[in-house]
């Protein structure tokens, strides 16, 4: 039988660390976007402050928010890659500036990226060591 604590507890070193992402030709490590990456919420907060006025309206620009959500991704949950080059095959290091123009010039890989940052089993160590076993 399954408990909450099995079912929903993750490894905060883990979380707040980072996974490696395997997309075939190259991986990406990421941080969990919760509780256990304080840096996350913190950043998120400190830029959305501003257009608070906004946000509360519903006339925040999308862009505007999408552009919040790549910087705050691309400093506190993008941690490193490996293999990540640019259009022309030229390798590219993970950088801020790099993160942030690899996130806004392929909107689906910061989908995914998003998505894979939210899963809470990608931050729980049991779930993590049965991965590596397969």
């Amino acid at each position: 039988m399954t408990n909450p604590y099995q079912m929903f507890k993750t490894d905060s070193e883990l979380s707040r660390e980072g996974i490696w992402l395997d997309f075939g030709g190259f991986e990406i490590k990421v941080a969990a976007t919760d509780r256990d990456n304080p840096k996350y919420a913190s950043m998120l907060r400190r830029k959305m402050k501003p257009h608070q006025r906004a946000i509360d309206s519903d006339s925040l620009a999308n862009e505007v928010a999408e552009d919040i959500l790549v910087e705050v991704y691309a400093n506190t949950v993008v941690k490193d890659w490996k293999c990540v080059t640019d259009e022309s095959g030229e390798a590219l290091p993970c950088t801020i500036e790099n993160v942030i123009k690899l996130l806004k010039e392929l909107p689906r890989l910061f989908s995914a990226i998003q998505d894979e940052s939210a899963k809470l089993q990608n931050y729980r160590r049991e779930d993590l060591d049965e991965t590596i076993k397969n």
